[in-house]
């Protein structure tokens, strides 16, 4: 795990711990989380325009999980780039969120929210290691302006590592 994963995973649990809202990820049926984080690497990518200037994607997906065990909303985090989000929106159709349907069935999760944190960096071995303020940690726990204070389910991270040559 490189350094800038371990940061971001340390911040994301350090976020939860402090805000005393999170509650672990069962290990049965990890298979279909592991599932949906493949077509989630597959289908969004790594903004050009981000990913040429070296500034890594750090945010976390939020599914809402209604009293029937579907979801009825996903959100990107406030700390999502903005182009990041319109390549979210338009590409998330192809997302397999049946898969995580599925994981909540078998596990009888319903009213809950999950939460994936995303992160996509890039070996390049002229970009520095990028630099988090207190603002856009923050931001990683608010969505459309607002604060996470629900009861959450974290899952594994999905990490995307796209390799850059330098010329």
């Amino acid at each position: 795990m490189t350094n800038k994963i371990r940061l971001f995973v340390f911040t994301v649990l350090a976020i939860c711990l402090l805000n005393n809202f999170c509650s672990a990820q069962t290990t049965s049926d990890a298979t279909l989380i592991k599932q949906f984080e493949q077509s989630f690497a597959i289908y969004i990518y790594h903004p050009p325009k981000l990913y040429a200037k070296c500034i890594p994607v750090m945010c976390m997906l939020k599914i809402s999980i209604d009293n029937n065990g579907k979801i009825n909303d996903t959100i990107l985090s406030d700390s999502a780039d903005s182009t990041f989000s319109v390549i979210y929106e338009k590409n998330k159709s192809h997302l397999e969120y049946n898969l995580i349907e599925e994981y909540c069935s078998k596990l009888s999760i319903k009213n809950k929210i999950l939460l994936i944190p995303l992160h996509y960096s890039f070996k390049k071995s002229f970009c520095p290691n990028p630099q988090i303020d207190f603002n856009s940690l923050a931001k990683y726990s608010m969505f459309r302006g607002v604060y996470l204070k629900e009861d959450v389910i974290l899952l594994e991270p999905v990490a995307v590592q796209s390799v850059l040559h330098d010329y």
